[in-house]
Parts: structure tokens; C-alpha cells; sequence
């Protein structure tokens, strides 16, 4: 309150930081140092004194501690779920007396909490919305190579287009400099302001046609692979370390993911596209007589008549799709 009327706003949590770094202290601390602390030159703001009875305070606290290592292996969610309340990211805290971890809002007063076992064993629900089934390993495989082969074309057309744009600017330019070295039919100036213009243009076009254009069939392992990976999401985050589950965490939900403590739901703002097709094809496919899949989706992408059994080659099928990238 007394800073504040002095025109220094102090949250308590930058005054829980600024008593904790041995820095006010006196006291300096840096990678270079090899582990040592070395007295400074410049003022304390605290006494050692004050200093040392703070931390000790600190280890000796009972009940709630909330812990400010940044990767902790018993909450590898936090900050990624956030709330649905409040939009604030979720922090992880250890109720000591019960020795059980909690996932909470960060938002004071906000009340939004839950024990990380329920809060993990909901997000394994929710990835395994995105787990590829089976039966329907031929049908996403067709679906990426046809993107994948729709791409490949379009750069090739648009290489085609480019190369065309370059070859009309060096007509130009040689017609530019037929008019005035030969026909004198502008002054130097026009001249080099016009040449100048055709020379960036040009600048500007030429490192797109040096983009290499892979062959379809250098996509085959990577797909096996997705499809390997993508068939057990779940099993994959519940056995991976604190940062193998972060990596997956963001490749299937770029933007994180919100949780909705009313209905005890996640939602999600964004999902990556591969994963959110493998959610339409589970959701909106309707399995008939002879195992054969009929699509009942309005996602834009069409496939061959003959179906998936046998599997249509990626060169008869035609989709448009919205799939900017693959995880692998």
C-alpha cells in the first residue's frame, strides 16, 4: 500500500519473487559463475538476515505448495489446458498433507480445479477421439496422398505460371533496351526507372523456381508412420516423459485446449488437420454390409467409385482439402 501511494503498483506474487531472488540480497548467481554465489557491489534490498528467515519460512511451509520448476512430470498439462471461465491458463500445485497433485485456474478466486488423475484420464478420452481405428487406415492414407499428389501438382503449375512471368520480363527487357540504345526512344532516366522495376521483379520471382518437388512415393514411410503413431495417441502420452507429452500435446492441439469445468469437458479451438480428419472419418462413416465405407461428411474430397477395398490409387482420386501440414 505504501508503494502504491508512491506510484509503484506491487502484486504480491512480484513481491513473493523479488524476496526469494538472492539478488536484492546482495547476492549474484549466473551460469558462468560454475554453481558459485558470489557477493555483489551493488545495494541490498533485503538483509541476509531477513533473506535466509524467508526461506526458511518457505521450506517449512505445510499444506499447499505450488511448485516453480517449469517442467514437472506429474502436471505436463498445465499452462497448455486453460480455463473455460476465465480463458487463463491452468498452473499445477502439491497438496502436500494428501501428497496428491491438482491442476487449478490461475485466476484468483476463479475456483476451477481438479485432480491431475481425473484431468489426465479426460484428456486420454479426448485424444482418443483422434486415434486411428483400424478399418480406417486404408481410407486416411488415400485421403493424404491424394492431398499430398493435388499439392505436388499445383507447385508445379504454379513453377510452370512462374517460369512463364520471367520469360515475358526478359522480353520486356530486352525490348526496353532495343528502344533506347538502338531507337533512342526515351531518356536514361525513364530508362533505368523502368529497368530497375523489371530487374526486381524478376529478383523476385527467381528463388521460387529453385523449391524442390518431391515424388509421392518418399511420402510412403512417413505414412506408415503416421498411421502407426496415430492409432494409439493415448497409450503414446500416458507412457511418454514430461516432453514427449508436451510435443504430442501441441502437434494434435496447436492452440492448447480449454477446459469446461461446468460440463467436465475439454473443448478445442484447433486441431491439426490430419487428426481432425481421422476424427470425421471415425464419426461420420457408416460401415456397410460388405465392411466397405460410405462417407456421409460435406468435407469437400471425393474418392473413386471402386471405394477403399481394394484402395483406390492416390492418381484417381481428387480432394480439396484444407490440409496445410503433416506431422511428420
Amino acid at each position: 500500500e505504501k508503494l502504491k501511494i508512491l506510484g509503484v503498483p506491487m502484486y504480491k506474487q512480484k513481491l513473493h519473487s523479488t524476496f526469494r531472488n538472492p539478488f536484492y540480497c546482495g547476492l549474484l548467481s549466473h551460469g558462468m559463475l560454475e554453481g558459485r554465489i558470489v557477493e555483489g557491489l551493488h545495494d541490498k534490498l533485503i538483509s541476509k538476515e531477513d533473506f535466509l528467515k524467508i526461506h526458511q519460512l518457505n521450506i517449512n511451509a505445510k499444506g499447499v505448495g505450488v511448485p516453480h520448476s517449469k517442467e514437472r512430470e506429474e502436471v505436463p498439462l498445465k499452462v497448455f489446458i486453460k480455463c473455460s471461465a476465465c480463458n487463463q491458463p491452468f498452473t499445477g500445485y502439491l497438496v502436500k498433507a494428501k501428497n496428491l497433485w491438482y491442476y487449478k485456474c490461475r485466476t484468483k478466486g476463479c475456483k476451477c480445479n481438479k485432480s491431475t488423475a481425473k484431468m489426465h484420464e479426460l484428456f486420454e478420452l479426448e485424444l482418443k477421439k483422434y486415434e486411428l481405428e483400424p478399418h480406417l487406415q486404408a481410407p486416411l492414407k488415400a485421403m493424404i496422398e491424394g492431398t499430398i499428389g493435388n499439392f505436388q501438382k499445383q507447385r508445379e503449375e504454379n513453377q510452370e505460371g512462374i517460369l512463364k512471368r520471367i520469360k515475358a520480363i526478359d522480353e520486356k527487357t530486352d525490348s526496353l533496351q532495343e528502344k533506347f540504345y538502338l531507337n533512342n526512344e526515351m531518356s536514361k532516366e525513364i530508362f533505368e526507372k523502368l529497368l530497375a522495376k523489371l530487374t526486381s521483379e524478376k529478383q523476385e520471382l527467381l528463388p521460387q523456381i529453385k523449391l524442390p518437388i518431391n515424388s509421392i512415393s518418399n511420402h510412403d514411410d512417413s505414412l506408415n508412420k503416421l498411421v502407426a503413431f496415430s492409432s494409439k495417441l493415448s497409450s503414446i502420452w500416458d507412457s511418454g516423459d514430461y516432453a514427449n507429452k508436451e510435443k504430442l500435446q501441441k502437434l494434435v492441439f496447436p492452440e492448447g485446449i480449454i477446459y469446461d469445468k461446468e460440463n467436465d469437458v475439454f473443448r478445442t479451438s484447433k486441431v491439426n488437420t490430419v487428426f481432425r480428419y481421422i476424427s470425421t472419418l471415425s464419426g461420420d462413416t457408416d460401415k456397410k454390409e460388405k465392411g466397405q465405407i460410405a462417407f456421409s461428411s460435406d468435407l469437400s474430397f471425393y474418392v473413386g467409385r471402386t471405394g477403399f477395398e481394394p484402395a483406390t490409387p492416390w492418381s484417381q482420386t481428387r480432394y480439396s482439402t484444407e490440409l496445410n501440414y503433416l506431422p511428420f
